[in-house]
């Protein structure tokens, strides 16, 4: 990849026009046993909106993908199809499985640029909820709750709803307008958003309660990161790759400088892990200017967590990666980074570094709501 391309963040995945949408939805065979819907975490109902977009129905494809699915636009770019309903369409045996996903996508905007459906209000006659975190559980559990008679309110503690999918997924994987679309679709189902409102310190849970709300939903995700424990790892230059990538979603609203980001123009980074998040990671650092990022992962290529798209987009923009391979030591000097020994099958090599990304999993906070201060 060129280096303006590779500095770029726009979205690097085209979607259909409406000729390509139909053609492609034509290739579902509509099978008795969909495969495809067994391979759906929700179950969605995937032959039936495919064969109405097939043939040109999209306001009744839209209404069955909302019968279960609040983030359609989301899932069509950053769900794991290949593992998921394209990993099982029978067609893939002849590794030509339908894009489900794009064709999922295409609905959505669609729907979203010409308004096809509105959605009847239900009335809220079924009780207060309270949803804290809006990221894909809070926002899809929100729409939910909503459709069925439920007063919901979403508390967040950031400036924007939209969690992991604002703050964690690069915009060149998921625009921010997708994002927001979707947000005020479950807003115009009555749901209420309450930004910059933390549970533990603006409110408590008892608090909640006292509001009138009949029972609280938790969707805070898993904020926590997990730390290896190598020596130098407290250096400045080591950082988490979730951190990284909240604060380059952060520059990209215009809420801090570019000085605040970690990542300097030249620089050479390494990553530790070989999930999505890492693939994030490394590709980001990338487009803010490193001219050598490498992937270090103590397994091989079939057994990363990553999919195989993201590991083969990353590639081709530069990344190098680093198979059996891991990092025993990260050598400072002055405080801050210098370099790392990398170990190999038994071998052990020094390689000059400016940067140490962690991608190595997360989990969630052990005190969720910490009680404010007297």
């Amino acid at each position: 990849m060129s280096d303006n391309a590779t500095q770029s963040f726009e979205e690097v995945s085209s979607g259909y026009s409406m000729h390509e949408a139909i053609a492609e939805a034509k290739r579902c065979l509509h099978c008795k046993t969909p495969q495809c819907r067994t391979g759906c975490p929700i179950g969605n109902e995937i032959p039936d909106w495919i064969h109405e977009l097939s043939m040109g129905n999209l306001g009744n494809a839209m209404r069955i993908i909302n019968g279960r699915s609040n983030l359609p636009a989301v899932c069509g770019l950053v769900c794991a199809h290949e593992r998921q309903c394209e990993g099982h369409c029978i067609l893939g045996k002849k590794d030509r499985p339908v894009r489900i996903g794009k064709l999922e996508r295409f609905i959505a905007d669609f729907d979203g640029e010409m308004g096809l459906i509105h959605e009847p209000l239900a009335q809220k006659t079924r009780g207060k909820v309270a949803v804290i975190g809006s990221g894909p559980a809070g926002l899809t559990i929100a729409g939910d709750l909503a459709r069925l008679g439920f007063m919901v309110e979403i508390f967040e503690m950031e400036p924007e709803a939209g969690g992991v999918l604002m703050f964690g997924i690069p915009e060149y994987r998921l625009p921010k307008d997708v994002v927001r679309r979707e947000i005020r679709k479950i807003e115009e189902l009555g749901v209420v958003v309450r930004c910059n409102a933390t549970i533990g310190s603006d409110y408590t849970i008892d608090d909640l309660f006292d509001r009138g709300f009949d029972a609280i939903f938790i969707g805070t995700g898993t904020g926590k990161p997990r730390k290896l424990d190598i020596p130098g790892n407290s250096l400045k230059g080591v950082h988490q790759a979730i951190y990284l990538l909240r604060l380059v979603s952060l520059h990209q609203a215009g809420s801090i400088s570019r000085d605040e980001i970690p990542v300097k123009s030249g620089q050479r980074v390494f990553v530790i892990g070989c999930g999505n998040t890492a693939m994030d990671a490394a590709r980001t650092a990338l487009r803010m200017g490193a001219t050598d990022v490498q992937v270090i992962y103590h397994r091989t290529i079939n057994e990363m967590s990553a999919l195989r798209a993201e590991y083969d987009d990353a590639v081709k923009e530069g990344v190098v990666f680093n198979w059996q391979s891991s990092i025993t030591e990260i050598i400072g000097e002055e405080g801050s980074v210098r370099s790392v020994t990398v170990e190999c099958q038994g071998e052990r090599r020094k390689e000059r570094a400016d940067l140490v990304i962690m991608a190595v999993g997360r989990f969630p906070q052990v005190a969720l709501f910490p009680q404010p201060k007297a």
